[in-house]
């Protein structure tokens, strides 16, 4: 006998076991917005700072060797904490990676490798831009926008899978 009035059968849930498996319908739809918009926005940011400082460092060694590149190392660096940021939000809302790593990545990479030399033709103005346009067209061409994409995706379905898991067990106890 449950502590209420009512027995509770084997395969029903109780109220605490729905309680302990977290919010359900409307009241998941403020993370998965907030985790979605923060996704699909701090994805071509962190992508932007690793392009823009691997675009600085390509230029600092080529032209000034013997410097360290300081400004450029220190840009990947912050686009990675970035992008380790967007594969975080999964515990918000697995719809934080997979939408930023869908759209900036996933799918531009698979373009490139659908159609490289139109790839190349579109980007190419890119170059005029500098070290950011450098840097991001060199991660389009060789697969690291696809990488990071992939990268993000996977967090997002691992935070899926996790996330089914636990609501499994939490109902199996």
């Amino acid at each position: 006998m449950s502590s209420s009035s009512h027995p509770v059968s084997e395969n029903q849930v109780s109220t605490a076991e729905v309680r302990a498996a977290g919010p359900t319908g409307r009241a998941r739809l403020p993370r998965h917005l907030v985790s979605g918009t923060l996704g699909l926005l701090a994805t071509p940011i962190g992508l932007g700072l690793i392009g823009y400082g691997s675009g600085q460092l390509r230029r600092t060694i080529a032209e000034l060797p013997g410097n360290t590149g300081i400004t450029g190392a220190a840009a990947m660096v912050a686009g990675g904490l970035v992008l380790l940021g967007v594969a975080l939000l999964g515990r918000l809302s697995p719809l934080g990676p997979l939408a930023g790593g869908l759209v900036w990545g996933v799918l531009p990479g698979l373009f490139v490798l659908a159609f490289p030399m139109t790839t190349f033709r579109i980007t190419s103005d890119l170059l005029d831009v500098g070290d950011l346009g450098a840097g991001a067209l060199g991660l389009l061409l060789t697969g690291g926008i696809l990488a990071t994409g992939m990268a993000l995706t996977g967090a997002g379905i691992g935070s899926v899978l996790s996330r089914r898991g636990r609501a499994a067990s939490r109902l199996e106890r």
